[in-house]
């Protein structure tokens, strides 16, 4: 889509920008400015002055990112080659309850390792269990500016800063009235998708206080790969047939070759089964009999250019995703040092993931008997030549729907706080934070086993009538089913075979902390010394709750996670100049920081770093830090019940 060019352009820019100035930071916007302004940038509590960062700091303006088109700004995020795409919207389904999400991922080391903070402060969650903040929660038209560091940063920020810290810096007064839509259209498919942003701000009392309120919309459709050239075509590696004894060692001739329009011809939408001649026999939708071609290059249960399976035709590229965001802030200058601020939010996203239908491949209990009043006349009459009673069905449910999760999320957060000067020359910012996010996750066309089977097994009765082999299911209602060909499963049996089963979560945040700040505490010849100190409490909390209907289900039976737990940290940091106008050094200085945290959980903990910032001149600086940082366990690793999940072979 063209928004991924204009994507790349953008990123591009800010990158070889940032390369060429050699500065770390976000440059003042009046060029004409003569006075250096201290500024807090992420990976310190300290200000200083001007680019002046203690470790490598990337920054996208939120311009930037509004100019990329981009509906959710963690999709342009991922992007920038620090951050992997572990959830983008495209990957967001992959796991249960994950649809819709949209969260980063540093270093691709894992999403728990990575702290994605607003204006430096903690964010409530959007996975339970975790820690994992989702962005599309994040207003986009407020952003002035992300700042990304990668190390050291657990001993400024805490647990969870193992690969470093996302910030996401909102704009302080906001004056003014600011209006967008965006539509994006694809090339190649239908896919589509858009964006609505409104944004008023205004001062009072004589420019004292300033309120603003913020709404946001977004939305896209879904993508199926078969809808996409690039995706559509199914691969599968095969045999190379080339290969013989004498060239087998040679790096030419591998074992397996990725080959086009090729998949596993042994399982499909109609049925798959076996009789003397293998798993080529299949059905046509009225039940009668049908032969696969294999055609000549065979491997296994898969085949090329032959009558394969494309399983990309349930694979989605996006998911269907819709999402509501209203935001709104105040603050106030009690004083003329002090500022009291409010901030409040809520988020309404809803995200639906398409997967697999419930399938059966080399299951025996999938099979037919002989005596299934649906089964062809033929097909019996060949189980009779070859002396076997039943058949064993490789089959995929399409026809009984296709596995769909709906996640519905809302999200509150409300910040409260005090920032400014005091003791004349000390930065306070005190706050209280306090976030919660409740999920719904739907799971429709989920099949009950027992049920599906009491079908599966269908006979004629006295007067000729279809019905369920077993007397205690038709009682209950069993209502028969043919899988025979694709398409022949009734509505009646479709509804009796499925069910919809529903879960819950809810996470919350609560987080009060305080700190002060000096950057120039006294002077040494070299400059100033500065130092931050404060403390702070955390307390995470998560539950989720699995529906009734879950077991015996092809759903995965999922345990149900509840727990929490509180953390009382205090932190000290410093920066002290070392040397400054000297030959080939410009300006040489140390960082120190040091954390100490008290976990219900796990108990005690220090995270640490010691560093060393050398200028060399305008153009050449050199940056050393060495850092001991810590990920405390998860909620979900401390509490989790045991869940069922598919079997997994690691084969080297």
């Amino acid at each position: 889509m063209k928004r991924h060019n204009l994507l790349s352009t953008s990123i591009k820019c800010a990158l070889i920008t940032a390369a060429a100035t050699a500065s770390n930071s976000v440059l003042a916007q009046d060029e004409q400015a003569t006075k250096i302004e201290r500024v807090e940038v992420t990976g310190s509590r300290i200000l200083r002055e001007g680019a002046i960062a203690p470790a490598p700091v990337t920054v996208i303006s939120g311009e930037q990112l509004i100019n990329t088109g981009a509906v959710n700004i963690g999709e342009a995020l991922n992007n920038l080659p620090a951050l992997g795409n572990t959830y983008s919207m495209a990957n967001s389904g992959r796991f249960i309850g994950t649809a819709g999400l949209n969260i980063l991922d540093l270093r691709n080391m894992g999403t728990d390792r990575t702290l994605v903070l607003v204006n430096g402060k903690r964010h409530v969650s959007s996975s339970a269990g975790s820690q994992a903040v989702d962005t599309n929660t994040i207003p986009s038209v407020w952003v002035e500016r992300v700042e990304i560091i990668t190390g050291g940063a657990s001993a400024v920020y805490g647990a969870d800063a193992v690969t470093g810290v996302v910030n996401f810096i909102l704009k302080d007064n906001i004056e003014g009235m600011d209006f967008s839509v965006t539509r994006g259209f694809a090339d190649l498919n239908s896919y589509n998708n858009e964006k609505a942003t409104f944004s008023y701000g205004s001062n009072f009392d004589n420019d004292r206080g300033n309120a603003a309120f913020a709404i946001e919309y977004s939305g896209q459709d879904s993508l199926n790969a078969l809808d996409h050239p690039w995706t559509s075509t199914s691969f599968s590696s095969l045999r190379n047939q080339a290969q013989t004894d004498e060239n087998k060692d040679s790096a030419d001739f591998p074992d397996k070759i990725l080959t086009p329009n090729a998949g596993y011809y042994a399982i499909n939408n109609a049925g798959v089964y076996a009789l003397e001649d293998g798993f080529t026999n299949s059905f046509n939708p009225d039940s009668s009999a049908r032969d696969l071609y294999i055609g000549n290059n065979v491997d296994g249960l898969s085949c090329a250019n032959c009558d394969s399976f494309n399983l990309g035709q349930f694979e989605e590229i996006q998911p269907e995703f819709e999402r509501y965001n209203v935001n709104f802030k105040v603050n106030y200058d009690v004083t003329d040092d002090l500022n009291v601020y409010f901030d409040a939010k809520y988020v309404n996203s809803q995200g639906e993931s398409i997967g697999q239908p419930a399938f059966f491949f080399f299951d025996s209990d999938n099979s037919i008997k002989i005596d299934n009043p649906y089964l062809d006349p033929d097909i019996k009459a060949r189980m009779e030549e070859e002396g076997v009673d039943s058949i064993m069905v490789n089959r995929m449910m399409t026809d009984l729907g296709r596995r769909v999760e709906n996640n519905t999320r809302e999200t509150t957060r409300f910040v409260t706080g005090l920032k400014g000067t005091v003791f004349e020359d000390w930065e306070l910012d005190t706050s209280v934070v306090y976030g919660q996010t409740d999920l719904e996750r739907e799971n429709g066309a989920n099949m009950i086993l027992a049920n599906y089977f009491n079908a599966l097994d269908a006979v004629e009765d006295a007067d000729g009538n279809i019905v369920c082999r077993s007397a205690a299911a038709q009682a209950d209602g069993c209502v028969p089913v043919n899988i025979m060909g694709f398409g022949t499963p009734s509505q009646q049996a479709i509804d009796y075979i499925n069910t919809v089963s529903v879960g819950t979560s809810t996470i919350k945040q609560t987080v009060v902390s305080g700190s002060l700040a000096n950057g120039a505490i006294f002077e040494l010849p070299a400059g100033y010394v500065g130092v931050a100190f404060g403390a702070e409490y955390r307390k995470e909390e998560s539950e989720t709750k699995e529906p009734d209907n879950a077991e015996g289900t092809f759903f995965n039976a999922l345990g149900e996670d509840k727990g929490s737990f509180n953390v009382r940290e205090v932190f000290f940091e410093a920066t002290m100049p070392i040397l400054t106008d000297l030959p080939l050094i410009q300006d040489l200085v140390f960082d120190t920081a040091v954390r100490h945290a008290d976990y219900s959980t796990i108990g005690e903990a220090t995270s640490w770093k010691l560093g060393l910032d050398w200028t060399v001149n305008d153009e050449l600086r050199v940056r050393v830090t060495q850092s001991a940082a810590l990920r405390a366990p998860n909620i979900s690793e401390v509490f989790g019940a045991a869940s069922q999940t598919f079997y997994n072979v690691e084969d080297p």
